[in-house]
């Protein structure tokens, strides 16, 4: 399963944007701008010693300096110097700080030093101020993840979907939770919805593997959970109002794959989903993934889609045979992919606002 805690301590080596937090405080002058840009290459070859005396340096032309002070405590932090980085960041006032590596690295080291309220405050204080905090629900997510329990994270990253629905790390997260709960089907959701977004493609294979074995469990108890759901009044909650006609849907085009889930199957049951959705729930229930996944269809992708997320996982032998027979089509997807991800809205990243509760139980760590 998706080693979330891991994610967290690195994620901090590669989403930082430096000249928004020194900008935040004033217009640089041409000679501190330099020197920004100095400290930030030598964090990225690693050379923290060096990017500290910088900007320490810096500090000293430009006292109480944000940019300079967050740049500095990042650079302790990269070097182990926890407590050093803490002071760094305790040095300057966090009333003028709205930009989310401030938080995000006061946090870290925080959490480093066994501060783990301290941790959760910092990131809770930075969600409230910052303009796109889903990063900060996303850190919080992991550190309740591991110390205070999986239910708590899962509130969390979809609390950071809410907030900041373009940020995709929440999606991933959400979508483990989920894949290894009772509910699969947001895992199915969420999974997809990650992928077609622009994000890190480091662990995608893992990722496509366990959505293929999702849509095998969802499939494989649609019958009883779909009933389940039809005996169910929720006329007041629009949430599993959405879900149970979802499963409905895919109910009604289980012949589909009577003979076992295949790429070909599941590229026709999709297609038909689609089809049926948009004939009898797409105007009660307008959800833009599904408008995407229309697009694809409408562009000629959508077979090429399914193949792309499930051939591999699915049979190695029949994906290597496709892709001979349709030379080139997964690149020009990819390509084509890229110059058109997903773009979540606000209004369906609100559709599951189902915390962990009954029916959501985990099925294995």
């Amino acid at each position: 399963m998706y080693k979330i805690t891991r994610e967290f301590c690195l994620t901090f080596l590669v989403m930082f944007v430096y000249m928004n937090t020194y900008c935040q405080d004033q217009k640089p002058s041409p000679e501190l701008a330099q020197m920004y840009t100095n400290i930030a290459e030598k964090i990225s070859l690693g050379d923290y010693p060096g990017a500290i005396i910088t900007s320490r340096q810096a500090l000293r032309l430009a006292p109480g300096n944000i940019g300079f002070a967050t740049i500095l405590g990042r650079a302790q932090y990269l070097s182990g110097l926890f407590k050093d980085a803490r002071e760094t960041l305790y040095s300057v006032s966090t009333n003028t700080i709205t930009d989310t590596e401030y938080y995000r690295i006061l946090a870290a080291c925080q959490y480093k030093l066994n501060e783990t309220k301290a941790a959760c405050k910092t990131l809770a204080e930075g969600s409230k101020v910052c303009r796109s905090p889903g990063c900060l629900y996303f850190d919080l997510g992991n550190i309740y993840r591991a110390t205070a329990g999986e239910e708590k994270a899962i509130k969390a990253f979809l609390s950071g979907i809410q907030a900041d629905y373009s940020f995709p790390s929440n999606y991933r997260a959400a979508a483990s939770w989920y894949l290894s709960s009772e509910n699969v089907l947001w895992g199915l959701i969420y999974g997809e919805m990650y992928l077609a977004m622009l994000h890190d493609t480091t662990e995608d294979y893992r990722l496509k593997c366990d959505l293929f074995t999702g849509w095998q469990l969802f499939l494989d108890k649609l019958p009883e959970t779909a009933g389940r759901d039809r005996n169910v009044t929720s006329k007041k909650n629009t949430d599993s109002d959405f879900e149970s006609a979802v499963k409905q849907t895919y109910l009604q085009l289980t012949p589909v794959i009577s003979d076992g889930l295949s790429v070909e199957n599941m590229t026709m049951l999709r297609a038909r989903f689609l089809m049926d959705w948009y004939s009898n729930c797409g105007v009660k229930y307008p959800f833009r993934f599904f408008d995407y996944q229309q697009n694809l269809l409408g562009n000629g992708y959508s077979d090429i889609c399914t193949e792309w997320l499930y051939g591999q996982t699915a049979n190695r032998d029949e994906y290597d045979a496709w892709n001979n027979f349709h030379d080139g089509a997964i690149s020009r997807f990819v390509e084509w992919k890229k110059s058109f991800p997903f773009q979540p809205a606000a209004p369906e990243a609100g559709y599951n606002k189902m915390m962990a509760g009954p029916g959501t139980n985990r099925q294995h760590d």
